[in-house]
């Protein structure tokens, strides 16, 4: 799904660098790929200046621009991008817009990022310069930071430093199979042994080694804008608070200068808008993306920090990307915990599985048991060592070692504000790109030219389709709980439900024509680990079902030539009663316009001449993937050409090139009553509604810009 263009063309008024734009962007096309929008993607020109500094610069001094252009095969340039200076540029180009339009900008460079050290994904957050003068942006009381407005004309509360395209992994350039795949370099040099100690990690960022991937990382940078910052009991410091500094991030903070030193830990002048931190290591909170490790408890009195508790319940957030068969559920892999989601807005107050959280908080060095002999804590054991595997404590008893929610709390002012029942439940964030400059970007050899211009779209179009792939990935880390919105207009274009937060999905899909309908949010599944989210339909009339009612969402067909489009359907029929033949049905999903798409189908759309429809929902109580195609459909063929057998498409433009706003589900055919509204096993039920598209590294989005000024310095393809 994209945005088509939809911001009128106006003229637009820059009052030089110092000023800022009162009019809207007017549309772009052609080749112009700088200052504009791209996917809803902002592409900037890596060539301008603000106050007298160029975006992208040299790595060591910023106030030179970068002269490495990169070498092949790959093209990364050993530069920087300032990202301060960015997001000044960005409100440049961007116009007057409301003060609330984003919550954050994600910022990427494109093939640009430090050869050595590069950094990974950091939140920094706006106005914050280090000290408690200049505590920064922020909009939530009681989570452990002081509540401060939006500057005027600053439409943002922090942005996230996403590092390099080139080193999204480390220093080699990855496509997005490999994006959620691969561990992320930047987050350190993983111990040889879980026994040793962890590496000093100069690479600036709080992602830990072994645990995170890309989007892990994008995800936890995401969420700082609300946590971890709570407050621990009075008189707590950066060695036993709730949240502290991590001591082995050295590239993100000056460490102590011995193991007796108790004073705080300094944030580095070079991250000074940054203020890092991490859950305290020695809190049980399961395997949080915010840094919070794990204690298993082994039985004989100690408990020993390890992998990540598994994931149950969760499907693959998008279909592109994953080896075919690939299972999440019951992995062992970082998410938003309990304690994250509350500091988020995700989770109400009184949550049973937030009321008590096991600490060791008030342990000593003497009750390590592992690795032993420890002496003092420092950064490879103690509170702000992160993320590791590995350590065992031994508390004095292990029956006292719960922190009350109702103690959390009342360390913070109380609760926070505003509560989960009045909080955003989705984040409105704006991606930036920040192009090579033009001297770096291009040869004046023509075959180097060519893979230069190649390397440059290929690298635009990742960051475009991790766009679109990061909200499902981050929506899954939150438990369907939270959202992230990435368009830059604000219009949800992620048409995928899992029926997480009852409170959201129950005023989106609302029911329709008699429908009976259940969300009861996260739901154990009997004699079995897994966690159940559905929708639950109890009773259905013919015509029956749900129908979008959200705030706004945007469905567009893509054309044929970019991307496969489809709606997906997970759900469960159960069996007809003994001696009841079931009836042959099917479901229904009915896009604004009118456009019918029958799920599942066997004669395609457009449906083929004189075919009759053969495939129906199975009622066997099983769960059941239905998908149907809305581009349209292939047959077997023969080619004109050269009279050989050929697949042949026909398209379905009902569908491609259209745009939707909204649509109404229907999961039968046939009326149907749950023969036990109290037992879910008689009812029909939903796991999931997808509508969209598979993220193609074809899509480049050839009809979707948004121009802003300066659009000729810099054509690098299509836009």
């Amino acid at each position: 799904m994209r945005r088509l263009s939809f911001i009128a063309a106006l003229p637009l008024a820059l009052a030089g660098l110092a000023g800022v734009a009162q009019a809207a962007p007017p549309a772009c096309g052609g080749m112009v790929t700088v200052d504009c929008i791209k996917d809803d993607v902002l592409v900037l020109d890596g060539d301008q200046m603000v106050e007298g500094r160029f975006l992208v610069t040299d790595p060591l001094d910023n106030t030179m621009a970068c002269k490495d252009p990169g070498k092949a095969p790959t093209f990364n340039s050993d530069c920087k991008v300032n990202y301060a200076d960015t997001v000044t540029r960005a409100i440049q180009v961007i116009g007057s817009v409301p003060n609330d339009q984003w919550d954050e900008f994600v910022i990427f460079g494109q093939q640009v990022a430090p050869a050595t050290n590069s950094p990974g994904p950091l939140f920094f957050r706006e106005g914050y310069r280090g000290s408690t003068a200049t505590p920064g942006v922020n909009e939530v009381a009681n989570i452990g930071l002081d509540v401060v407005p939006r500057a005027a004309g600053r439409p943002l509360v922090g942005y996230v430093a996403a590092g390099g395209t080139g080193q999204p992994v480390g220093s080699k350039p990855v496509p997005l199979q490999d994006v959620v795949s691969t561990k992320y370099g930047p987050c350190g040099k993983a111990p040889r042994t879980a026994a040793d100690a962890p590496p000093s990690a100069a690479n600036p960022a709080i992602c830990y080694p072994s645990f995170y991937n890309f989007f892990d990382a994008v995800a936890q940078a995401t969420g700082a804008i609300y946590g971890p910052y709570l407050k621990g009991p009075a008189g707590s410091t950066d060695q036993n608070g709730l949240s502290v500094v991590p001591w082995t991030k050295s590239g993100l903070v000056a460490a102590p200068p011995g193991p007796d030193f108790k004073g705080p830990v300094m944030v580095t002048m070079a991250n000074e808008a940054l203020l890092p931190r991490v859950w305290n290591s020695l809190l049980n909170l399961k395997g949080s993306i915010f840094a919070g490790n794990y204690y298993r408890d082994n039985g004989n009195g100690t408990f020993e920090s390890t992998l990540p508790t598994p994931y149950f319940g969760i499907n693959l957030p998008y279909p592109a990307g994953w080896k075919a068969g690939t299972v999440l559920s019951g992995t062992q892999i970082l998410r938003f915990q309990p304690l994250d989601l509350y500091v988020m807005g995700l989770l109400p107050a009184n949550a049973p599985e937030l009321q008590n959280l096991q600490s060791f908080m008030n342990l000593n060095e003497s009750q390590v048991y592992k690795p032993s002999g420890t002496v003092k804590f420092n950064g490879a054991v103690g509170p702000q060592m992160g993320l590791r595997q590995g350590v065992a404590v031994r508390p004095p008893d292990p029956t006292r070692t719960n922190i009350g929610f109702a103690d959390i709390a009342s360390w913070n002012g109380g609760l926070r504000m505003p509560a989960f029942e009045t909080a955003p439940h989705a984040l409105k964030q704006l991606w930036i790109m920040v192009t090579k400059p033009k001297a770096l970007a291009h040869s004046m050899d023509m075959a180097e030219e060519m893979l230069r211009t190649a390397e440059l779209t290929k690298h635009q179009n990742w960051v475009n389709i991790w766009r679109r792939t990061f909200g499902p990935y981050y929506y899954m880390l939150t438990g369907y709980r939270g959202r992230v919105v990435t368009t830059f207009d604000g219009v949800e274009d992620n048409a995928y439900w899992e029926f997480g937060q009852p409170a959201d999905d129950s005023k989106d899909l609302v029911p329709v024509n008699g429908a009976v309908v259940q969300m009861n949010g996260p739901e154990p599944v009997p004699n079995s680990p897994e966690i159940k989210t559905a929708l639950r339909f109890i009773n259905v009339p013919v015509g029956g079902g749900v129908k979008y009612a959200g705030k706004g969402l945007r469905i567009v067909g893509k054309g044929i030539t970019v991307a496969y489009n489809a709606v997906t359907v997970r759900m469960r029929v159960p069996p007809a009663p003994p001696g009841v033949t079931p009836p042959k049905s099917f479901a229904t999903l009915t896009f604004d316009n009118g456009l019918k798409v029958r799920i599942p189908s066997s004669c395609g759309l457009p449906a083929r001449e004189g075919c009759t429809e053969a495939a129906f929902l199975i009622p066997d109580g099983k769960w059941r993937n239905y998908s149907a195609a809305l581009d349209g459909r292939t047959d077997p063929g023969i080619d004109p050409m050269t009279m050989k057998a050929k697949d042949v498409f026909t398209e379905n433009k009902d569908f491609t090139g259209k745009t939707f706003t909204g649509f109404t589900f229907s999961p039968t055919s046939e009326a149907f009553q749950a023969a036990d509204p109290m037992n879910p096993d008689t009812a029909i039920e939903v796991d999931f509604i997808r509508i969209g598209n598979v993220a193609s590294s074809k899509d480049n989005d050839t009809q979707s810009c948004v121009s802003c000024s300066a659009c000729d310095k810099l054509e690098i393809g299509q836009s």
